[in-house]
């Protein structure tokens, strides 16, 4: 997994060991900065930054959502700790977006969902099937609301969320 932190100058790579290696591209050759050893051993198959850029999201092969306080832009932790949740999904992770206004993390699967997390709370809100096959690649429209996600199969959907999610209990079919 590899994200650009443009903005801030910074590449985050993942490695199959489960760890995340922080890069300065500020200038050329990449200076390597931290490198954040997780709870996982496997493959994290994606990473995505708070809008304020101070915490990373990581995706794992498992299903669980890593998150991380980086310390603020230059002030990259040498020992940057892992929240004390991981969100364990029913999917293995593929990809990762995020919903600043709500707090929220968005993660599609293998099996084709896509559920949104509170991360704060160490809880799911919503989990809606986007595609038959797995979820490739997801991008956040924030302004619009608007998720797009795209297929193993080749096809991409688009879907206009909701501004805040409402989890409603008691209802028997």
């Amino acid at each position: 997994a590899l994200y650009n932190d443009a903005e801030r100058h910074r590449l985050f790579m993942a490695d199959s060991g489960g760890v995340i290696h922080v890069f300065s591209v500020k200038k050329y050759p990449p200076k390597r900065l931290t490198s954040i050893r997780t709870s996982v051993t496997n493959a994290i198959r994606s990473i995505a930054c708070s809008e304020s850029h101070d915490r990373l999201f990581a995706g794992t092969v498992d299903g669980s959502i890593l998150c991380f306080n980086l310390g603020g832009y230059g002030k990259e932790k040498k020992d940057t700790k892992e929240y004390p949740y991981a969100l364990k999904g029913k999917g293995k992770c593929q990809s990762l977006c995020r919903d600043e206004a709500n707090n929220g993390v968005l993660s599609g699967n293998q099996s084709g969902n896509v559920a949104v997390w509170y991360p704060e709370e160490n809880r799911c809100v919503y989990v809606f099937n986007a595609h038959l096959h797995k979820v490739t690649s997801m991008y956040w429209n924030k302004d619009e609301r608007r998720l797009i996600t795209g297929s193993s199969d080749g096809k991409i959907k688009v879907w206009q969320l909701p501004r805040s999610w409402v989890e409603v209990e008691g209802i028997s079919k």
